[in-house]
């Protein structure tokens, strides 16, 4: 990167001071990016971008960007003129962040692979899926801050204070994006080429594929526990196409309300733009399913964010109850021996 230049080299690192050996960097010291096509500087444009406002089709599909509030970024271009301000800095990578990215490039093959079964057409073996489940259930754990002293848990109620370096490493590890594709491949049909894998009532319903359910639950408990008191990794799971994937599994007893539950807790930029169709899942859920305690939780929980209550929101949701009232809740009535509910 400092001498050699081929063609595959885009740009190659100019030390700011010039005393320092030729071809090599220093570590802890200063250097800048230069184009090794034609010679500019990288300069960083600072720009200010409010996630309130309603972001481009690239930005909705890649959330570049997506903050809570308003955030500085940069936009990066190339410049004739070399500033100081756009110095960077090599440090050494700590041993602790090291050993985690290790780690899970290391658990990540059995996922990658278990996708691959299902695209090729083909139920995974009983061993691959046990195989997987172990991967599954050491992340839930790697992602928290878990007791050296606590040996012995159940990793469907493990509940500690979340890890946020390791979850960030999950997430540019590209692990969330593969447990996605986990619970997308086994009920795919290949836009309507070919018949699914499995469907959704069978893994609910089929003893034979418990194996692949307890699976299934599993990947749900990880993007929970990945996404669990970190803005970064929610928003990045925080995209409209994969809230709508996750609200179609509802109901077949996957963990998904748990999950999203988890995703929409003060995610302000989910909840300013949830849609009538969004919120028309949970009432036809509660309609189906039954109404059950955890689906009117859920529709509470849209309702505010960080304490400050949703108008638009408030409304769509009364507007929906008051429509759907012998559906979605439950009648009571006074009598002479007290209040009678009926569900």
């Amino acid at each position: 990167l400092t001498t050699k230049i081929d063609d595959s080299t885009v740009f190659r690192m100019e030390p700011m001071y010039q005393e320092q050996a030729e071809g090599y960097i220093m570590i802890n010291s200063s250097f800048r990016l230069r184009s090794a096509l034609n010679g500019g500087y990288l300069h960083a444009l600072p720009e200010y971008w409010d996630a309130r406002a309603a972001p481009t089709e690239e930005e909705e599909n890649q959330m570049i960007g997506y903050q809570k509030t308003f955030e500085e970024r940069v936009k990066l271009v190339l410049c004739s003129k070399a500033f100081d301000e756009d110095s960077l800095v090599l440090v050494r990578v700590k041993e602790d962040e090291m050993s985690n990215i290790n780690i899970v490039k290391a658990m990540i093959e059995p996922l990658q692979s278990f996708v691959k079964s299902f695209d090729a057409d083909k139920l995974p073996d009983r061993s691959h899926i046990m195989r997987v489940q172990r991967v599954l259930k050491d992340l839930i754990v790697f992602v928290q801050r878990v007791p050296e002293n606590m040996t012995t848990f159940d990793h469907f109620t493990l509940e500690e204070p979340a890890n946020n370096p390791r979850q960030k490493v999950l997430m540019e590890q590209g692990v969330i994006d593969v447990v996605l594709e986990m619970l997308r491949a086994p009920f795919d049909d290949h836009n309507k080429t070919r018949k699914p894998t499995v469907s959704l009532s069978d893994i609910k319903n089929n003893p034979d594929y418990k194996p692949l359910f307890i699976s299934c639950q599993l990947c749900y408990r990880l993007l929970k526990q990945v996404i669990k008191d970190n803005d970064e990794c929610m928003l990045y799971l925080s995209k409209p196409k994969v809230v709508d994937f996750m609200q179609v599994q509802l109901g077949y007893q996957l963990k998904t309300a748990d999950t999203l539950m988890e995703l929409f807790r003060d995610n302000r930029y989910l909840l300013e733009r949830l849609t009538d169709q969004q919120i028309s899942v949970f009432f036809d859920l509660i309609r189906d399913v039954g109404k059950l305690s955890r689906y009117m939780n859920f529709l509470n929980a849209l309702l505010t964010c960080e304490g400050e209550g949703l108008p638009h929101n408030q409304r769509k949701i009364c507007d929906m109850l008051e429509k759907n009232a012998e559906d979605s809740m439950i009648l009571v009535k006074m009598t002479n021996q007290g209040v009678m509910a009926s569900l």
